[in-house]
């Protein structure tokens, strides 16, 4: 790709750094996927966020910059990054990339059509769920105005909300773990490499920080877990 190398950005969240089996720490944790990432690649152990919880560290990512400048700094101040501050989708679709987003999005109060949204912010396609409507959370399987209606006073609890295409609310029943990693695949794929047209994708997945419980019977099973009722928000 010359000068414009593909990005791929992975945002694995609230992952702790001993939850790799490459670090050796815990011997109960299985990571091969990303062992293998870290074999053929770099390993940074000395890099540290911004902030030490989620969200603020997501602002101050995304834009960049330290997001203690604009009063980012805890659950009850963390915001997206307003102007005159630019995202990286912004930037990097300037420099002629192809640009989308697939993932869990939480900067603070995010709603839909606002700043916050991937759409509204610089990337060109995008597939996202907004856990700021759900305690931070989403849920794995069950996403649509119709499990809203199911869930009733739990909904925002248990993060049934639409998911959002390309700025659109829309249902998805499907695994997002595999749902946000095929789309992201499709969309790395749809370039032009004729073209030079680079892309930068960013996938930002909601695994790590949600609820045991709400993975399909086959993960629940592989884990050890169906003992646990499947009345809660299953």
């Amino acid at each position: 790709m010359g000068s414009k190398p593909n990005i791929l950005l992975i945002v694995s969240d609230d992952h702790g750094y001993a939850d790799l089996s490459c670090r050796g720490i815990h011997p109960e944790v299985n990571t091969p996927n990303l062992d293998r990432l870290v074999a053929s690649g770099m390993d940074f152990r000395n890099g540290y966020v911004s902030a030490p919880i989620c969200s603020p560290s997501r602002a101050g990512m995304m834009a960049g910059a330290y997001q203690q400048r604009w009063g980012a700094r805890w659950f009850d101040s963390s915001r997206f990054a307003p102007q005159p501050w630019r995202s990286m989708p912004e930037v990097l679709a300037e420099a002629g990339y192809r640009t989308g987003y697939f993932g869990k999005v939480h900067y603070g109060p995010d709603d839909y059509g606002t700043r916050s949204c991937p759409d509204r912010h610089g990337f060109a396609e995008s597939f996202y769920g907004l856990a700021a409507l759900s305690m931070g959370r989403l849920h794995y399987l069950r996403h649509g105005e119709e499990e809203v209606a199911r869930a009733g006073e739990a909904a925002p609890v248990v993060g049934v909300q639409p998911m959002v295409e390309n700025g659109e609310q829309v249902s998805c029943h499907n695994h997002l773990t595999a749902e946000f990693s095929r789309r992201a695949q499709d969309f790395m794929r749809a370039g032009d490499a004729a073209a030079d047209e680079p892309f930068f994708c960013m996938v930002a997945f909601n695994a790590v920080h949600n609820f045991a419980w709400q993975l399909p019977d086959e993960e629940l099973d592989a884990r050890g877990y169906r003992s646990i009722p499947t009345s809660m928000g299953r």
